[in-house]
């Protein structure tokens, strides 16, 4: 083999083959020492004390499913070709694979809310809503008239072992409610639940039509009855009848003699008129507004109930004031 005998650590290479300085050819040595000779061996690097077949590959070498995972890991050794698999080999999909819409239920006790979920990836899914199955078609799927409550949502791939579950909550549906705030001009709402577009309403003429939660009615007078309404007829309707005492009151009350009456936009000057319990006129006059508000004194009259009629814009406005 070229290599003289005092140096040939392998005395007896068969004819024809290819030595290293040591007069060893592959079929001679065993580098890995897994006891398969080099020359057979495709697995060259076979880690110390490992088992290996005839080829001189261990479990830790091989991936008989080609799926990126090694045998000696691979808890699913029977992966169909090109499906995505987890770090322990077996079937999974992206985390964004499936997306999912919540409609709720349009108006309480309609029970018509809906789930719908689309896949990335096509196979064929079986989805479990709460113990029901459902097919998805074209990978997309939609399921109706559904009770407000939490669902749970289970979707497996038929032929492998594999299931995701979510949770998914129908809400409720709502009906329309608004804080309004009321003076002898004008109403603002401010919408806390409803459909837009809102529509509003005065002396059932429209004058209103907006997409914004918040909104002011100018022009409107004592008495006017003011409707919001939604999108969708079953929320309801929020009314007010304008009163524009909502912006008038009495301070302090009961009194002792001295009071303030605060008048939200009143013109300079109104006519108050201060009856007793049994109606009769107790005294009468004109005052000027400063600031929004008009002094009163009552001091010389009897403990008792008052009744402060105010007239302004041509519209009485009644309020009720305790002497003590």
């Amino acid at each position: 083999d070229g290599v003289i005998n005092s140096e040939d650590s392998c005395p007896n290479t068969p004819a024809g083959e290819q030595v290293n300085s040591d007069g060893c050819s592959s079929s001679q040595l065993d580098d890995d020492n897994d006891g398969v000779m080099n020359n057979i061996d495709t697995c060259p690097n076979t880690p110390t004390g490992e088992t290996v077949n005839t080829s001189g590959c261990s479990s830790s070498q091989l991936d008989d499913d080609n799926d990126g995972v090694k045998n000696n890991v691979d808890k699913c050794p029977n992966s169909t070709a090109g499906t995505t698999v987890d770090a322990n080999g077996c079937f999974t999909l992206a985390s964004n694979n499936f997306t999912f819409e919540t409609i709720s239920e349009t108006c309480p006790n309609k029970n018509n809310g809906q789930i719908k979920i689309s896949a990335v990836a096509t196979y064929n899914y079986t989805v479990s809503i709460d113990g029901t199955n459902y097919n998805l078609s074209n990978n997309n799927l939609t399921v109706g008239n559904l009770a407000p409550k939490t669902y749970n949502v289970c979707i497996s791939v038929s032929g492998e072992a594999y299931e995701q579950c979510f949770v998914v909550k129908i809400d409720p549906g709502s009906t329309v409610s608004a804080k309004t705030n009321v003076s002898s001009k004008a109403i603002s709402f401010s919408v806390e639940n409803g459909t837009p577009p809102f529509k509003v309403f005065v002396n059932n003429n429209e004058v209103l039509n907006t997409n914004n939660f918040d909104f002011l009615i100018n022009d409107v007078k004592q008495g006017d009855l003011v409707e919001l309404k939604t999108a969708i007829t079953c929320e309801g309707i929020v009314s007010k009848r304008i009163d524009v005492l909502d912006g008038i009151y009495a301070y302090p009350n009961p009194t002792k003699g001295n009071v303030e009456i605060v008048i939200s936009d009143a013109n300079d000057e109104v006519f108050v008129e201060l009856f007793n319990m049994q109606s009769q006129l107790v005294s009468s006059n004109s005052y000027n507004v400063q600031n929004g508000k008009i002094q009163l004194n009552i001091e010389q009259y009897p403990v008792g109930i008052y009744i402060v009629k105010i007239t302004q814009n041509q519209q009485p406005l009644i309020l009720k004031l305790i002497k003590k």
